[in-house]
């Protein structure tokens, strides 16, 4: 910049804008007459270096000095102005008032001033518009505000400012509606042809730079472009730059063109960009060296070249300590609640609604509001996120034409579609209506796209590629070809291959093949690589659709070599997320060629051995991403890792098929049962890692990879994929939880149960026997593990399992609420509803002992008295499996102890935590917190009797308050009172305390607990909330999460006097044995004395037994 700027007053507007804004703030002038003028610029200095609110204070302290009447008046409107701009008023309805007000007071007949107040008033509009306060329809009030601006500053012979303001006349031409690329060029050659007979280098530049970009624009989009003609019209601008010594200017021509090149899809724009940053630089105009650096960063983040991103972003963000951009309350507000919501932190965008409303924050109350839907649909609550859209829109309604309702349609249409296709078609033709009059043609692209596969959709499971779609798709086409910038044609090979892909789905295998090679060249010729990567992975697909129609093995090949691609693309990017999906699809094609084969064939074995090691690659790589994305706490890390589950189950699926069917490999189809069960159960209620060598983590097997994937000697690949089964197979036991510090998270299989149960045998002295169950439509199957086999045994189940379903849904899961104050208030109430129930068990049992197969392989793999622990999948689980009969006349828990768990993992987490039962341990015992329940009272006085030392709260001393205060301190806890499943949201299960208190299982979750035996003696207090994955939600999850060692529940609303007397037995029995032997004590005490199996089969026992 001008190293010889005086230490004066600018004398003029033009040098002004070429000086650099740094120096002019620090300029100082001993003349009185030049004070007050360079106040003026000083405060625009500031303006210009983003420092809004420093701007703000400095014109409050130096209007009180200024003696120019004039410049009072230009520094009030300034004032004001910059004001709105810092949202220092209420509301932007408010501060435009006020700008009025303040003009107002002076006398309205000096043109400068009118020609101030006009332009500024031009650009509060342009404000309005683009914060989605005015519709965009006022572009046009703006611009003529702007023209009476412009004869104003003519008349008084400004035209330096003359001729800014018909520059933000063009730059409001070129938006629409109603843009106007004539009118532009016309006034840009007007502003260039004055700029140049009054020497405004600065605008000339601007300018210049303006037409050239529609040149080039114009060019790039005819497919016309000269890239010599290019050089040499931007070479020119520089060279009026550097002869001006305008160091700002000629940055911006590498700036502007670095961009241009860019957005177009040329890779030196970079290098354009990198001169443009050294010279900004020099200049300290760190907020263009930031946007260059996100210019940059975009580039690398669409080409998915990871590395490169996060160097460009690591850039933008150390950047932020030199950029001294002030924001007002609202907009910090603002950007707190946006990274809060970018992070999945509800928790504190709801307490900051609290905060925001208690400000009444008018400026930031739409933004509020769609960030909040945004967060309330994330986390499932859909009815009220919804609720929220459509009030946002409303809003947006009563300004008018704004993109911001056109966006807020088009998000609420996807929100929607699931449940009211129509619906949300209708919305997307009410933001298309906006789009077209605001002439946005890359949104109006994306609505008919959207609206296209909304409809084809809409007709599942009968999918049709109607007319209607196709001339949707062919508008989504049409506008998506209206520019050749890298988005436009992003966007044209998304519908490409969208489109490929809903072919594909009706069968229509030429025009998927069709369009997905369109998008296969679009996203490789502009170096596109995760959509390229997934164009490829889609056509892989339709080959392996193809093969399993035709039955034709050797495209078999071809989609594997399609798979192949794109995964070396997606990891050569860094892309997991994608990568673990494709991996499991080669393995599919391994897979199915393999059932295609002799069994007896070598190929057979070679096929089914790289399909396993495809399943495990895509294993190990949904763990890494697991953890990677872990990174929330309590309930939101449990939502979280319990969603990213949901979509790897069929992995898991036909992984275990492959090791179950055809390779008869039982121990590792247990080893992928346990993958599908429980897993972010699993990720909690471990507190203890394991840590091994270094050499046995992922980051070493991927080393081994990348060796074996550059070596070219067969007898060395030979040697180094040997290394590589070994520790695969050794990691896959695994799942990585922090690579840094080596520490690694068990899943339990077959061998580690068989040394972790025989260890348990050694210490009570009683064989054990684990059955763990895979229970799907097609298949139900029974695995069996003892410590003295070498093997685990399997037993195929005869099962219907559609008549099983409608017997949960009939009985098991049908509340009949017993464990209240009718059933209590005698007993002779209690003697008819007994008779009641005795008939409802007979009635039952002719259903429910028709499932007696289920445990029919227990009297082999078991003797009398051998401790069983089952472990239920699918439906099977909140069934009462102890309550089938294994003879004739003998119920289950009759032969044999038996306890529960949700998975082998769980088990194993379970039984090694260790005893803390001793003589300083506290029991704390709750009954009848409601009053409703005398028998809840007996059950609690004659346990606290039996047990040392233990606490006793009756009534109301057994409060939420008191609960929580003894449940951390108590090695044995026992609940006698009400409980409640939700059966659509099992974290708001719950159990009533005194004065109506619920503790739910939500609360109960994030408390910390050593506890032997946590026992919850009211109804339901067992019933689960089963998600995708096998992952349970409610009192189990929560207790075992907070370090319980076992708990007992129950599976249906029960009798308040049966299970008081059945509770009163167990703990006779506690005393003296195991927990499970004491509940099977206590049930054939009640099966004795002639009571049916609904009072006494309700309670389950999970955990450590």
């Amino acid at each position: 910049m001008k190293e010889e700027l005086p230490n004066v007053m600018l004398p003029f507007v033009k040098d002004y804008f070429q000086a650099n804004y740094y120096e002019v703030i620090n300029i100082n002038s001993e003349s009185v007459e030049q004070k007050d003028k360079l106040l003026l610029y000083q405060f625009r200095s500031l303006q210009e270096l983003g420092k809004f609110v420093e701007a703000n204070i400095f014109l409050k302290e130096k209007l009180k000095v200024v003696t120019d009447e004039l410049i009072y008046k230009h520094l009030s409107l300034w004032k004001c102005f910059n004001e709105i701009f810092i949202q220092a008023f209420e509301s932007f309805e408010i501060g435009l008032k006020e700008f009025e007000a303040v003009f107002a007071k002076f006398q309205q007949n000096d043109s400068q001033l009118l020609a101030l107040y006009y332009g500024l008033k031009a650009r509060l509009l342009e404000l309005g518009i683009s914060l989605g306060f005015l519709s965009s329809l006022q572009k046009t009030e703006a611009i003529n505000l702007h023209n009476h601006s412009y004869e104003f500053y003519i008349k008084t012979n400004n035209f330096e400012e003359a001729l800014l303001t018909k520059y933000r006349i063009v730059e409001l031409h070129l938006k629409g509606p109603t843009s106007n690329k004539l009118e532009s060029n016309k006034l840009l050659l007007q502003i260039i042809t004055e700029s140049e007979k009054i020497q405004f280098s600065y605008l000339l530049i601007k300018a210049k730079l303006k037409i050239a970009q529609l040149e080039f624009e114009e060019a790039a989009n005819t497919e016309t472009l000269d890239f010599n003609k290019v050089d040499n019209t931007y070479n020119a601008i520089l060279e009026i730059a550097e002869a001006h010594k305008l160091d700002n200017g000629a940055a911006n021509v590498f700036y502007e063109l670095g961009t241009l090149l860019l957005e177009y899809g040329y890779a030196n724009g970079i290098n354009l960009l990198n001169k443009a940053i050294e010279r900004y630089k020099i200049l300290k105009e760190y907020t263009k060296i930031q946007q260059s650096w996100r210019n940059i960063a975009r580039w690398h983040l669409q080409r998915g070249e990871e590395a490169e991103n996060i160097k460009a972003e690591a850039e933008v963000n150390q950047l932020n300590e030199h950029i001294s951009i002030q924001l007002s309350e609202q907009i910090e507000d603002l950007y707190k609640i946006f990274v809060a919501q970018k992070q999945g932190d509800a928790a504190y965008i709801y307490g900051f609604d609290d905060k925001s409303e208690q400000k009444n924050n008018s400026w930031i109350k739409n933004q509020r509001l769609t960030l909040k839907a945004n967060t309330y649909i994330s986390v499932g609550r859909q009815a009220e996120g919804i609720a929220l859209m459509k009030e946002i829109i409303s809003r947006y309604k009563t300004i008018g034409v704004t993109p911001f309702l056109s966006e807020a349609l088009f998000n609420l249409s996807n929100v929607v579609v699931s449940d009211n296709t129509q619906e949300a078609i209708r919305f997307i033709n009410e933001a298309i209506k906006i789009d077209e009059i605001l002439e946005d043609y890359y949104a109006l692209s994306q609505r008919y796209f959207q609206l296209a596969s909304h409809l084809f959709f809409y007709n599942k499971p009968n999918f049709i590629f109607s007319s209607e779609i196709e001339d949707y798709f062919n508008k989504a086409e049409k506008y998506a070809l209206s520019s050749h910038k890298v988005d436009f044609k992003l966007q044209l090979g998304n519908i490409y291959q969208t489109k490929g892909q809903l072919y594909g789905i009706i069968n229509d295998y030429e025009n998927a093949g069709k369009y997905l090679t369109q998008a296969e060249k679009i996203f490789d010729n502009y170096h596109l690589t995760p959509q390229l990567a997934f164009t490829l992975s889609q056509q892989g697909l339709v080959l392996l659709k193809v093969t399993r129609e035709f039955k034709n093995p050797k495209t078999f090949d071809d989609a594997y070599e399609r798979f192949s691609e794109s995964a070396n693309l997606f990891k050569s990017n860094s892309l997991n997320t994608s990568l673990w999906r494709t991996k499991f699809h080669q393995a599919l094609c391994k897979y199915e060629l393999a059932q295609n084969l002799p069994s007896n064939s070598e190929e057979f074995y070679q096929n089914l051995e790289q399909a396993e090691w495809h399943f495990k690659e895509a294993a190990l790589l949904v763990d890494e991403l697991r953890f990677v994305a872990d990174n929330k706490t309590g309930i939101q890390r449990q939502l979280a890792v319990s969603d990213f589950g949901e979509d790897k189950q069929d992995l898991y699926l036909q992984a275990f098929y492959a090791n179950f069917w055809m390779k008869k490999d039982y121990i590792n189809a247990i080893t992928w049962l346990e993958r599908m069960k429980s897993q972010s159960f699993l990720l909690e209620t471990s507190v203890e890692k394991i840590k091994i060598k270094r050499t046995k983590t992922y980051d070493d097997y991927k080393l081994l990879l990348q060796k074996y994937q550059a070596e070219e000697k067969a007898s060395k690949k030979l040697l180094l994929k040997s290394k590589m089964e070994q520790l695969l197979s050794n990691l896959f036991n695994y799942s990585n939880i922090e690579k840094k510090t080596g520490y690694i998270e068990p899943i339990a299989n077959f061998n580690l149960i068989k040394d972790l149960v025989k260890r348990a045998e050694e210490a009570n002295g009683q064989q054990i026997l684990i059955v763990q169950y895979f229970s799907v439509p097609t298949l139900t199957v029974a695995f069996g593990i003892r410590s003295d086999w070498e093997q685990p045994k399997i037993y195929r189940i005869n099962l219907n399992y559609e008549t099983l379903k409608n017997t949960v849904k009939t009985f098991f899961h049908k509340t009949e609420g017993v464990r209240n104050a009718e059933s209590s208030t005698s007993e002779n109430r209690f003697l008819e509803e007994f008779k009641e129930k005795k008939v409802w068990d007979i009635s039952f049992e002719q259903n429910w002992q028709q499932f007696n197969s289920l445990i029919t392989p227990i009297n082999e793999w078991a003797s009398t008295d051998d401790i069983v622990c089952l472990i239920p999948h699918g439906i099977l689980h909140d069934l009462p499996l102890h309550t089938l009969k294994i003879q004739p006349n003998q119920y289950f828990i009759e032969r044999n102890p038996i306890f529960y768990s949700p998975s082998l993992s769980i088990l194993q987490q379970t039984l090694e935590r260790k005893k803390t039962r001793n003589k300083k341990d506290k029991k704390a015992v709750f009954g009848n917190p409601t009053h409703d329940l005398p028998f809840a009272t007996t059950e609690a006085e004659y346990i606290a009797e039996k047990i040392n030392d233990a606490k006793l709260l009756l009534n109301e001393a057994a409060s939420k308050d008191k609960f929580l205060e003894l449940y951390p301190k108590s090695a044995l806890l026992h609940f006698a009172g009400h409980g409640k499943a939700q059966a659509s949201n099992g974290l708001e299960q719950y159990i009533l305390l005194a004065d109506k208190q619920k503790l739910t299982a939500k609360e109960i979750f994030e408390q910390k607990t050593s506890a032997d035996l946590i026992v919850l003696s009211g109804c339901e207090t067992g019933v689960n909330e089963y998600q995708t994955g096998d992952e349970l939600f409610g009192m189990v999850r929560s207790i075992l999460n907070s370090g319980a060692k076992s708990l007992l529940v129950s599976l249906w609303a029960v009798n308040d006097s049966s299970t008081s007397k059945l509770f009163t037995s167990f703990y006779d029995q506690y005393t003296v044995q195991n927990k499970a032997k004491a509940l099977q004590m206590a049930m054939k005490t009640m099966i004795s004395e002639g009571y049916g199996f609904y009072h006494w089969g309700a309670f389950v026992l999970v955990g450590k037994f």
